[in-house]
């Protein structure tokens, strides 16, 4: 009796054994499949936030004013001041994400300002296209002037002649560019901003593209799941500001970060210079 139960057991172990020689090679094969699904997915989703803040990038080196990107506290979208972008509760920031803000520009419709007249918190602009085409059909500015920018929006007045109108305009909230008080008094020259854009990851993994105007939420657009967390670096790159932002996706606790790096090339000058070089050769 006691024989038999000696060779039922090992026969069981051989067999238990012979098992896990057949089957331990699909389990690893299972462990790097899920590991090459993984990193597929943390590169697909890097080289697409890479991709977004790279096309913001190119627009900021078809100029050289002194603005950049602006990267964010960790878990929140905050403007310069401190208050924070209202979103709904489905779309609020994951708390260990580091969202990212940029501008894009318009340079074709440029205006320079040739009178302002100041209206309570408004004020009454008269401006003129320094290019051939007619005035902008937008009324979302970036405002210059010698000593600054600002963010100004309203509407427009009548058309007055083929490239210059009047516009009512006052200064809003951005969450590139912080509120100053004479950004409505002296501006020279606006320029149409086409977006402001926020790349961003909410609190369910999913990827964001937030447009905003004026501090408010215009278009809140998914890019798709990712559950891993993420995080921006901006790395100031010379003393005249050329800069590198570095993208860090983490996808462990314990793995080594995932970077993607995307930079703009062109220094940065002051506003009083740049209002020089748009205008010099016109005055």
């Amino acid at each position: 009796m006691s024989s038999s139960l000696l060779e039922y057991l090992i026969a069981l172990c051989l067999t238990s054994f012979l098992s896990w020689l057949i089957f331990q090679p699909f389990a690893v094969l299972k462990r790097i499949d899920e590991q090459i699904a993984t990193e597929q997915q943390i590169i697909e989703g890097g080289l697409l936030l890479r991709e977004h803040l790279q096309y913001g990038l190119m627009n900021y080196d078809t100029h050289r004013l002194d603005i950049s990107p602006r990267v964010h506290p960790r878990g929140s979208i905050r403007f310069p001041s401190g208050k924070s972008l209202e979103l709904s509760d489905s779309t609020e920031v994951d708390s260990e994400a580091v969202p990212v803000s940029y501008l894009i520009l318009n340079f074709s419709r440029v205006l320079r300002v040739h009178q302002t007249t100041k209206n309570e918190e408004q004020v009454l602009v008269y401006a003129c296209g320094i290019g051939d085409d007619s005035p902008a059909e937008q009324f979302y500015f970036l405002s210059l002037s010698v000593d600054g920018i600002g963010v100004v929006a309203g509407v427009r007045q009548e058309p007055v002649a083929s490239r210059c109108s009047s516009y009512l305009l006052r200064e809003v909230p951005s969450l590139v560019v912080p509120l100053r008080s004479s950004a409505l008094l002296y501006m020279r020259a606006l320029i149409p901003i086409t977006f402001e854009r926020t790349l961003y990851q909410d609190s369910s993994g999913q990827l964001r593209l937030v447009s905003t105007r004026g501090g408010e939420v215009v278009e809140n657009q998914p890019l798709g799941h990712y559950p891993f967390r993420l995080e921006w670096e901006k790395k100031p790159l010379s003393v005249d500001g050329i800069s590198m932002f570095h993208l860090r996706v983490f996808g462990g606790a314990d793995s080594a970060p995932y970077t993607f790096s995307a930079e703009h090339t062109l220094s940065r000058v002051s506003s009083l210079h740049f209002l020089t070089y748009l205008f010099g050769e016109r005055s």
